[in-house]
């Protein structure tokens, strides 16, 4: 690997973060500049909004802090205290209740289409983990926006049979490890932010080899590109390790944690995304008909999400659920034990997970498990920025993006389990969080729907990328 991109300088503080308890102590990333592809900055001939946030509980990013006061000047954080004044900002008071940086959901998928449902919800940042860059935006404007600001994978790095070619017949795929490095060139070119690697042995006929997934580990590194890994079980968790990458996109699922793929991804401080919730709604573990029930969430739904709410899993019945459970609690206290940092994404897209509102219901899962507020809160902010080289999100600190998450919670203890929104900023520009139904909502509904009804992959949740 470049020594420009040593995994020790890129999750440097959000691994001694992961050895605290509250990850009180993560701070943001030093060492060398990171690549162009990963670096996020503003243009700053683009004015944003601006607003004073008063009398609100402040979570930093990293912490809950004694402020109570942000102003955002011309789309940018300007100063965070106690009892600001400044005539000149118009003044929203926030009648104590949590405020929060915008939400990163570390793995989502479709998008392009999910971005205005996410950005009601307070996601200001979506990275998306697999398929075709179909709508960029332009993440480096200032301006008023009506949807979250992506970065994408493109197509990840799969073999013919793999994992998911079952739905994604077109995506392209590599025959042996002396493919891979053109295959990774093509990704770069179009624009992906970051390399994905499908590593699943359970279902699909073949998957990435270890020289494969070696090589395009390597490969991505030579673009100035994360490399990360889409893991079924500890076994693909183990290939993952020793192909260096910085960060897994599933947790990896089994009874028996690998004890060297443990002891890899701990010295490394590897990053894991559990996506609790999508897996969970695969083993009908839990119905998403909770948010329709819920009057805070049901009245910001819009078609889409209501269709991705009410679909289940149609495999799901034929699974072992207690097996499931006792496998994710023995894999979930392993990567605890190894002192794992731990991001919040939801694998947004992939019915019955709601886009927006399953961030939520995925800190309530890791509450669950045991993580602190604070720590949950980190997950989906900071530590997933860090992680990712997002230098202007997931704090509420000067220089930092006006993306803010107003909650109606008034106590960090009311604020895990709840997905009642009061209010939403990019850029400093308040955020309508009045559902508009479009055709195009419509539309994706309907396509949600019917790629539901195409998976049988019975013996592992398939729709997961």
């Amino acid at each position: 690997m470049p020594s420009h991109l040593t995994r020790r300088t890129l999750i440097a503080s959000t691994t001694a973060a992961a050895a605290a308890p509250l990850l009180a102590s993560c701070g943001e990333i030093d060492g060398p500049p990171r690549p162009p592809s990963v670096r996020d900055q503003h243009d700053s001939d683009t004015v944003g909004g601006d607003i004073l946030i008063a009398n609100a509980l402040v979570f930093d990013g990293e912490r809950f802090t004694e402020h109570d006061s942000v102003a955002v000047r011309g789309g940018l954080i300007a100063e965070v205290g106690r009892g600001l004044a400044a005539e000149d900002l118009p003044r929203f008071d926030a009648a104590g209740r949590v405020l929060l940086p915008g939400l990163i959901d570390a793995h989502a998928h479709r998008s392009g289409h999910n971005a205005h449902a996410g950005l009601r919800f307070g996601v200001t940042a979506m990275l998306d983990m697999y398929g075709a860059i179909d709508e960029r935006g332009d993440r480096t404007d200032l301006g008023v926006r009506d949807r979250s600001d992506i970065w994408w994978a493109g197509w990840g790095l799969t073999v013919p049979g793999g994992h998911p070619t079952q739905w994604f017949p077109q995506a392209p795929t590599v025959q042996d490890a002396a493919e891979v490095r053109a295959f990774v060139a093509e990704r770069a070119a179009e624009g992906s932010d970051y390399l994905k690697l499908l590593l699943q042995r359970q279902g699909p006929p073949r998957t990435l080899s270890q020289e494969e997934a070696t090589a395009g580990v390597e490969s991505a590194h030579d673009h100035g590109m994360l490399a990360v890994a889409h893991v079924g079980d500890w076994e693909d968790a183990l290939v993952a390790a020793n192909a260096g990458v910085d960060a897994l996109v599933h947790l990896p699922w089994g009874e028996t944690p690998d004890a060297e793929a443990l002891e890899l991804l701990a010295e490394r401080g590897t990053p894991v995304v559990a996506t609790l919730t999508v897996t969970s709604a695969g083993r009908c573990d839990h119905s998403m008909d909770q948010f329709l029930d819920d009057p805070a969430v049901a009245a910001r739904l819009d078609s889409g999400q209501r269709t991705e709410a009410s679909l289940e899993a149609q495999f799901c019945d034929d699974l072992d659920l207690d097996r499931w459970r006792d496998g994710t609690a023995a894999s979930f206290d392993a990567i605890r034990q190894a002192g794992l940092p731990l991001l919040i994404g939801t694998d947004n897209g992939n019915p019955p997970v709601v886009t927006g509102v399953s961030m939520y219901h995925e800190m309530a899962m890791l509450a669950e498990h045991g993580l602190s507020t604070e720590e949950i809160l980190a997950g989906a902010t900071s530590a997933t920025a860090d992680v990712f080289g997002l230098d202007e999100r997931g704090r509420i600190a000067a220089d930092k993006r006006g993306d803010l998450l107003l909650l109606e919670a008034t106590d960090a203890a009311q604020v895990i389990g709840s997905g009642a929104v009061a209010a939403v900023w990019k850029n400093g520009h308040a955020v309508e969080l009045e559902t508009r139904l479009r055709g195009r909502e419509v539309a994706q509904g309907r396509d949600v729907a019917v790629r539901a009804e195409a998976g049988d992959d019975a013996d592992r949740v398939g729709r997961d990328v």
